[in-house]
């Protein structure tokens, strides 16, 4: 495909009916080696319902409560994976080591699919010709947010107020990311395709407890006194603060590249499986 107007300007895209008419046209890019990356044809447009109930009343000391239960629930999320990727023949469970290449105490392991491609155990769709990685997004994630909020204030009275709020809440999805490379942006990738259920968790927006809270107090010490030299050092102070206190989020490891066999500092290294040999 050249470029409209000589060797410059926008090159035309193509939309091809099938995989079949892609390598006919494209044999170069339909080999073995080359990722493709698809739509299902279901994928529909994200969808999320929020609701908020609450309930306030004033109390003495001119204080004001209010409590909500607000919450959110998202659909049809994408998530993006290799659907020629054949079921996995086995599992392997690997070691962790620290960084002076001591195991962790105590033993830190995890366990994994193990995945396998050859001419006995071939991608599913290497019949019609897709014989790589083929990566298709689909809308398949769920996310759900659920917190109360309490909410104690003060209006000001002779200089002093406060508002202070207290939140639990807990969020929760099956596959969605979070940051610049996130969902939205094809970096999803789920531990084993054929077991999208095992993705199902605490987000990693998930802060359990909040507590946040502001003061201010206009001091009155200028009050005190009837010295206007006295009252032109201590009076108009005023006293303002904000307190922010929550928990972490969680944390989200991850493994890259190949792990080694051997057990070096800083490494993971296979402890047992039913497939020796890594990933």
């Amino acid at each position: 495909f050249n470029p409209i107007f000589g060797t410059a300007g926008p090159t035309p895209s193509a939309v091809f009916s099938s995989y079949q008419d892609f390598a006919t046209q494209c044999p170069a890019l339909a080999g073995g080696s080359v990722t493709l990356q698809t739509l299902d044809p279901e994928f529909v447009n994200p969808l999320v319902h929020q609701y908020d109930l609450a309930y306030e009343t004033e109390l003495p000391w001119r204080l004001g409560l209010t409590v909500n239960y607000l919450g959110s629930r998202g659909q049809h999320l994408p998530v993006f994976y290799d659907v020629n990727l054949p079921a996995p023949t086995g599992t392997a469970t690997y070691l962790v080591f620290d960084g002076s290449g001591n195991p962790y105490s105590p033993v830190s392991q995890f366990t994994v699919p193990h995945f396998v491609v050859n001419a006995s155990n071939p991608r599913p769709r290497a019949a019609a010709g897709v014989t790589g990685p083929l990566v298709m997004g689909k809308s398949i994630v769920n996310s759900w947010y659920n917190a109360l909020v309490v909410r104690v204030r003060r209006r000001e009275q002779r200089g002093f107020s406060f508002d202070a709020n207290y939140t639990w809440s807990q969020s929760r999805d099956n596959g969605q990311v979070l940051g610049t490379n996130g969902t939205f942006f094809g970096t999803v990738n789920p531990l084993n395709p054929y077991d999208l259920k095992g993705e199902y968790g605490l987000s990693e927006t998930d802060i359990r407890n909040r507590f946040i809270t502001n003061i201010y107090w206009s001091l009155p010490f200028g009050n005190l006194t009837d010295s206007k030299a006295l009252k032109a050092v201590i009076d108009g102070w005023k006293l303002a603060t904000v307190w922010k206190i929550q928990d972490g989020r969680p944390v989200s490891s991850a493994m890259v590249g190949r792990p080694s066999c051997a057990a070096a500092p800083g490494a993971a290294a296979l402890a047992s499986g039913s497939n020796a040999g890594g990933l």
